[in-house]
């Protein structure tokens, strides 16, 4: 049985031999391909949000015409800090 346990041991490390560097070298990939797609995204989505001054129209939002402070059921509704929920969902989309 010993003949058989090498071969069956000579089988395994030179699957291990194969396996670890194409699991290593897919992981590199995934995690390369996939930083750069959010990078492309995020880059995209916020250059269509200041493209067409959206955030002024935002920001206008947040204002009353009569200079008066809103109180808090009148602030609830605004967008706060749209860059940084947009890159959020940037990363949560591409996770």
């Amino acid at each position: 049985h010993v003949a058989q346990f090498y071969k069956v041991f000579v089988r395994f490390v030179v699957s291990l031999i194969i396996a670890v560097p194409i699991q290593v070298s897919y992981r590199y990939m995934y995690t390369k391909i996939g930083i750069a797609w959010r990078k492309w995204l995020t880059e995209r989505v916020l250059t269509l949000y200041f493209s067409n001054r959206v955030f002024y129209g935002l920001e206008s939002q947040g204002n009353r015409a009569d200079g008066q402070v809103r109180d808090y059921k009148e602030r609830q509704n605004e967008v706060d800090n749209p860059d940084q929920r947009i890159q959020e969902d940037v990363s949560s989309f591409t996770s």
